[in-house]
C-alpha cells in the first residue's frame, strides 16, 4: 500500500520577497540539479481522433502534474501532429506537424489548440515519418541522465508499404540505444494497430497501454478546485506587461489569452508558476526578479500603465505591495495544489484507463529512479 509522499512547502515568498533586497555577504546556497525531463507527444490527427479536442484541455493540468515531483524538474515537451500522404480523391492538409522542444509551455498548449482531426481517408497513417522526424529532427538534450521519452498516441497502424520512408524497427532501435522510450497509447481496437503499436513498445523500452476511441478523460474533482480557481483569477489580475510598441503589445496579448483561458486550466497553469517561477514573458514582476530591469532604468512610457497612473514618489511603495500580493497569492496556491494533487494521484491510482492516468503513472514509473511522487 503506498502513501502519498509529502514535504515542506517550497514557500514562493522567498522567491519574489528578493527584489527589493540588498545584497549581502553570505555563504553561496549550494546548487541543487534539478533533473531533466523531455517528452514529446507524436499524435495521430487524422478524421477518427476524436480525444484531439479533450486532450487540449488536460494538457496543462497533465504538465502540473509532471512538475509536483521532488525535485521539481525542468520540463521541455515537443509535439509531431501526423496524418498520411494524399490518397485519390483526399488531399491532406499536412503529413507531419511538428513543434521542437521547448520549456514555454504555454506556446506547447497553443500549437496543440490548431490541431483539428480531419483527414485519414485510409487505416494505415505516417506512423513510420512522424517517429522518425519526433527522434531525429527535435532538439533533444545530449544529456544521458535526461528523463527522455515518447508517447506515440493513434488509432492506426503504419503504412508498412511505402518504400521512402524510414521503417519504425529502425526508428526504435536508435530510440533504444539513445534511452529515449516509445510509449505507445492506442485508441480504439483496431488488432493491426495493436499488432505494430505492442512492437514499437517492445523495441524502443516502451509500454503498450490502450484507452477508447474518445480517451476516457474523466474530471478530477477535489475539495480544492473551487478556492484555486478563485485564487488563480486573483493571480491573474497581478499580471501587468511592460515595454514600449510591439513588445508591449505582445505582452497584453499574452494577458489577454491567458483571461481567455478555462477557469481549470488557468488554475492548473498558476499551479505551474509557482513551480517553474515564471508568469508570462514581458511580464513587470518577473522582470524585476530575474534582474532584467530594475524599476528606476525605465522610461515613463516602458512603465506598466497601473503604474503610469501612480505618482512618481509612490512607486516603489506600490511595487512593494503589487509584489506582496502575488507572493501572498502564490503562497495559497502552492500550498492547495500540494494537497489538491495528492488527491489526484490516488485517483488516478484508482482509475488508470483513461489517456491522462496512463500518461502520467507511465511516466511516473519512468522517473521514479530521479523524481519521487509517492512514499513507497
Amino acid at each position: 500500500m503506498t502513501r502519498l509522499w509529502i514535504l515542506p512547502v517550497a514557500v514562493c515568498g522567498l522567491f519574489w520577497g528578493a527584489v527589493f533586497v540588498s545584497p549581502v555577504d553570505s555563504a553561496p546556497m549550494p546548487v541543487v540539479r534539478r533533473p531533466k525531463v523531455e517528452i514529446v507527444f507524436v499524435v495521430d490527427t487524422t478524421g477518427s481522433m476524436s480525444l484531439i479536442e479533450p486532450m487540449k484541455t488536460s494538457l496543462h493540468h497533465l504538465f502540473n502534474l509532471i512538475l509536483s515531483a521532488r525535485p521539481t524538474p525542468e520540463l521541455r515537451v515537443g509535439l509531431v501532429a501526423f496524418k498520411d500522404r494524399d490518397t485519390p480523391g483526399n488531399k491532406e492538409q499536412y503529413l507531419l506537424k511538428p513543434f521542437d522542444l521547448r520549456d514555454h509551455l504555454d506556446e506547447v498548449y497553443a500549437e496543440f489548440k490548431t490541431y483539428s482531426a480531419t483527414g485519414g481517408g485510409d487505416t494505415p497513417e505516417a506512423v513510420n515519418e512522424a517517429l522518425d522526424h519526433a527522434l531525429n529532427k527535435l532538439s533533444w538534450s545530449k544529456d544521458r541522465r535526461a528523463i527522455r521519452m515518447m508517447f506515440l498516441i493513434g488509432d492506426a497502424a503504419p503504412h508498412m508499404d511505402y518504400p521512402d520512408d524510414v521503417k519504425y524497427p529502425v526508428t526504435c532501435a536508435r530510440a533504444a540505444q539513445l534511452g529515449i522510450a516509445i510509449h505507445t497509447i492506442q485508441a480504439g481496437n483496431d488488432q493491426e494497430c495493436e499488432q505494430h503499436f505492442r512492437n514499437i513498445a517492445r523495441l524502443a523500452k516502451g509500454e503498450y497501454l490502450r484507452v477508447d476511441s474518445s480517451g476516457g478523460f474523466r474530471k478530477w474533482n477535489t475539495e480544492y478546485d473551487a478556492k484555486l480557481r478563485e485564487l488563480s483569477q486573483q493571480l491573474l489580475r497581478t499580471a501587468m506587461a511592460y515595454d514600449v510598441g510591439t513588445l508591449r503589445t505582445q505582452g497584453m496579448k499574452q494577458v489577454e489569452l491567458l483571461n481567455g483561458l478555462p477557469s481549470d486550466v488557468l488554475a492548473y497553469r498558476a499551479a505551474i508558476v509557482c513551480k517553474t517561477k515564471r508568469f508570462f514573458p514581458l511580464d513587470f514582476l518577473d522582470a524585476l526578479y530575474a534582474g532584467r530591469l530594475r524599476l528606476n532604468d525605465l522610461k515613463e512610457e516602458q512603465l506598466p500603465e497601473a503604474l503610469r497612473q501612480t505618482a512618481a514618489d509612490k512607486r516603489v511603495e506600490q511595487v512593494e505591495k503589487l509584489l506582496g500580493q502575488r507572493q501572498q497569492l502564490l503562497e495559497a496556491i502552492e500550498e492547495l495544489d500540494r494537497k489538491r494533487v495528492a488527491q489526484v494521484i490516488k485517483q488516478m491510482e484508482a482509475n488508470p484507463n483513461g489517456l491522462e492516468a496512463q500518461v502520467f503513472l507511465t511516466f511516473r514509473k519512468q522517473a521514479a529512479a530521479q523524481l519521487k511522487y509517492v512514499d513507497d
